[in-house]
C-alpha cells in the first residue's frame, strides 16, 4: 500500500513539473507493476529462476536437447539447392537404414588391425554378429576392394573427431595393406594410433586416405584461427581436387560460444562453403549407448532416443535433435548439390554391445566404461564402408548390369 501511494505522489509531482499527465499515470502504473508485482508473487519469482536456469545451461558447456536449430541461411535459388527426391533415395533412405544384424557362425575376420588402441581383433574380441542384411526391397552390391579403388581413385578424406578415426583405419585395413599377411586370407595392418594428421595409403599406393582429427567442429571456418586449423585439409584438397570429403558429426557440438548442438548447423554451413567445389558427405552416427556394459548381443530396434532417458557424457542422445533437422533439410533440398548425408544412426543404434567397454568385460578388465567408441577393423565401422562403397557406386552411374546383394559381406 506504501509503495503505491509513493509511486503515486512520485509520479503525480514529475507530471505536474514537466510531464504531461498522460506521461505522469503511464509512469505510475509502470513502477507500481514493477514495484508492487514483481516482489511479491512466488509463480513469478520461480518463472525468473528457471528463465536464469536456462540461459545458464544454455551457456554451459553441456548442451541443451532443447536448442533450437534455426535452419542456415542458404540460397532459396533452386538452381543452387539439390534434388530431394534423389537425395532421399541415394543416402537416407529406407534402403539404407532399414535392416537387421544377422549372427552367423564365422572363422577369423579376413582383415585385421594389430595394435590399434581400440580393435576388435583379438578372437575373443571378435563379434560372431557381424553381417548386416538389408530388407528385400535394398539391392547393394557385394564388397569389392578393387572397384572400390577405383572409385577412391582422387583421394578419401576423414575430418572429424576419434569416431571418424577408427573409422579410418577400419577403411585402411580394409583397402591398405597387402603385405604382412597372417594367413592368405587375412590381410594385416601394423598401427597403434592415429594421429592429429594422418595419411595413410591404401590400394596398393594408388591413392590415400588423409585423415584430420578435430574433437569439435569449427564454428567460424573463414577466421584465421580456423583458417590454420584447417590449412592441412585444404593442402591435401588443392593436390587432390577429386577426393571424396567426408565431414562427421560428433558427439562434442562445435568450439563456437556456447559449445552447444545449436551451433552445429551453422558449422556445417561453414564448411559447406568452403567446400563446396567437392563431393562432401556429412555423417552421422549415435553418440554411444548409455550402460551398454549391460548388452550381450545387437538389439532387434532402436532404443528410445529421449533425453531423460540418460544424462552424461557428451549429451548421449542430443544428436537426435540435429539429425531429425538434418534429414529434413536433405528431404527439402536445402543442401548443395553433390553435398549427401550419410546417416548411419538406425545401423550402428543397434550395437551396443560392440563398444570398448563391452569387450574389456569380456576379457575381464574391470576398468574402462567406454561406451561412445565402437572398435574397429574390424567392426561395425565397416557395414558402413559397405554403404559408403554402394553410394558412391551409384553417385558415379554404376547402376545397370551389376548383380547385388541384401547381405554385408566382406569376402
Amino acid at each position: 500500500f506504501f509503495s503505491v501511494v509513493l509511486c503515486f505522489w512520485c509520479s503525480l509531482a514529475a507530471s505536474v513539473a514537466c510531464m504531461p499527465v498522460w506521461l505522469g499515470l503511464l509512469t505510475w502504473l509502470l513502477i507500481a507493476g514493477a514495484t508492487c508485482g514483481g516482489t511479491s508473487h512466488p509463480a513469478r519469482k520461480k518463472a525468473r529462476s528457471m528463465q536464469r536456469l536456462r540461459r545458464h545451461h544454455h551457456h554451459s558447456a553441456a548442451p541443451s536437447y532443447t536448442d533450437s536449430l534455426e535452419p542456415p541461411p542458404w540460397p532459396a535459388d533452386p538452381s543452387d539447392l539439390g534434388h530431394p527426391a534423389e537425395s532421399d533415395r541415394m543416402v537416407h533412405g529406407l534402403c539404407y537404414t532399414n535392416g537387421t544384424w544377422l549372427q552367423e557362425p564365422t572363422s577369423l575376420p579376413v582383415h585385421i588391425a594389430t595394435n590399434y588402441i581400440r580393435h576388435c581383433s583379438d578372437p575373443q574380441l571378435f563379434d560372431a554378429i557381424r553381417n548386416y542384411s538389408w530388407g528385400s526391397q535394398c539391392t547393394l552390391r557385394p564388397w569389392d576392394r578393387r572397384a572400390f579403388c577405383q572409385l577412391l581413385s582422387g583421394g578419401l578424406v576423414l575430418y572429424g573427431d576419434s569416431l571418424m578415426a577408427d573409422w579410418a583405419v577400419g577403411l585402411w585395413v580394409l583397402l591398405g595393406p597387402e603385405q604382412g599377411h597372417l594367413h592368405p586370407l587375412h590381410r594385416n595392418g601394423n598401427i597403434t594410433n592415429i594421429a592429429d594428421e594422418t595419411h595413410l595409403p591404401i590400394c596398393d599406393g594408388t591413392t590415400s586416405i588423409f585423415h584430420l582429427h578435430d574433437t569439435v567442429l569449427p564454428y567460424g571456418v573463414n577466421s584465421q584461427t580456423r583458417n590454420q586449423q584447417l590449412a592441412p585439409l585444404d593442402l591435401y584438397l588443392s593436390k587432390h581436387p577429386d577426393a571424396t570429403v567426408l565431414i562427421g558429426s560428433g558427439p562434442h557440438y562445435t568450439d563456437g560460444r556456447h559449445g552447444g548442438i545449436s551451433e552445429v548447423p551453422r558449422a556445417w554451413r561453414g564448411l559447406s562453403e568452403r567446400y563446396a567445389q567437392h563431393r562432401l558427405f556429412y555423417i552421422t552416427y549415435p553418440p554411444g549407448h548409455p550402460h551398454c556394459e549391460t548388452s550381450s548381443g545387437p538389439l532387434g530396434h532402436a532404443p528410445p532416443l529421449d533425453p531423460t532417458t540418460y544424462v552424461g557424457w557428451y549429451g548421449w542422445w542430443d544428436l537426435e535433435v540435429l539429425r531429425d533437422w538434418m534429414l529434413g533439410n536433405f528431404t527439402t533440398g536445402r543442401f548443395r548439390p553433390g553435398h549427401f548425408l550419410l546417416d548411419t544412426v538406425p545401423i550402428l543404434i543397434l550395437r551396443p554391445d560392440i563398444h570398448i567397454y563391452s569387450h574389456l568385460r569380456k576379457l575381464n578388465f574391470q576398468h574402462g566404461g567406454d561406451c561412445l567408441h565402437f572398435c574397429t577393423a574390424p567392426g561395425v565401422w565397416d557395414t558402413i564402408s559397405l554403404v559408403l562403397y554402394n553410394l558412391l557406386a551409384q553417385l558415379s552411374g554404376q547402376r545397370s548390369g551389376i548383380k547385388g546383394t541384401r547381405k554385408g559381406r566382406f569376402k
